[in-house]
């Protein structure tokens, strides 16, 4: 009987190690990701980071309280595997953007999913092909930059202006 319960606690022991590792969802403080997973970690903007685990890219954009507020999970094809929190969007043209209001942007695409600068404020959109689009606006809230960054690379693939 001893021996019974002694591995019955063994299991348990065993078990609850391994739920001890953080995971990525709503709500998980960003702390622990950044330290379990910081050797995955490719890309990082204010607020917005990138990982690549096992092929997937996850994509998380920190909410109130220092924790997961939204994230998504590309593949490597840019399929959207996940998506909690995220409006993603079909936004082919990035120059269409330019000239605009916010509220005209806003009216078109809807909320901005994304605010990723630490100086002046950039909005911007993920789309449902794994890109950051993100814009500039002048001091009269008007569009005058937009940048598009693949999340699956980090890197910056194009950007138009209106000057």
């Amino acid at each position: 009987m001893k021996k019974k319960i002694l591995l019955i606690l063994m299991i348990i022991l065993v078990l609850s190690g391994c739920s001890g590792t953080p995971k990525f969802e709503t709500g998980t403080p960003i702390y622990d990701i950044i330290v379990t997973y910081k050797e995955y970690q490719y890309m990082s903007l204010t607020g917005l980071t990138a990982y690549k685990i096992d092929g997937d890219h996850i994509i998380v954009y920190e909410g109130p309280g220092i924790k997961i507020g939204k994230l998504v999970v590309f593949s490597p094809d840019r399929i959207c595997k996940e998506n909690k929190g995220f409006s993603l969007k079909i936004i082919g043209d990035i120059s269409c953007l330019l000239n605009k209001s916010l509220n005209q942007v806003e009216e078109e695409y809807g909320k901005h999913d994304v605010a990723v600068a630490s100086g002046p404020f950039v909005p911007g959109y993920i789309t449902e092909d794994g890109y950051l689009v993100g814009f500039s606006l002048d001091i009269n809230d008007i569009v005058g930059l937009v940048r598009k960054i693949d999340l699956l690379t980090g890197e910056t693939v194009e950007t138009v202006s209106a000057n």
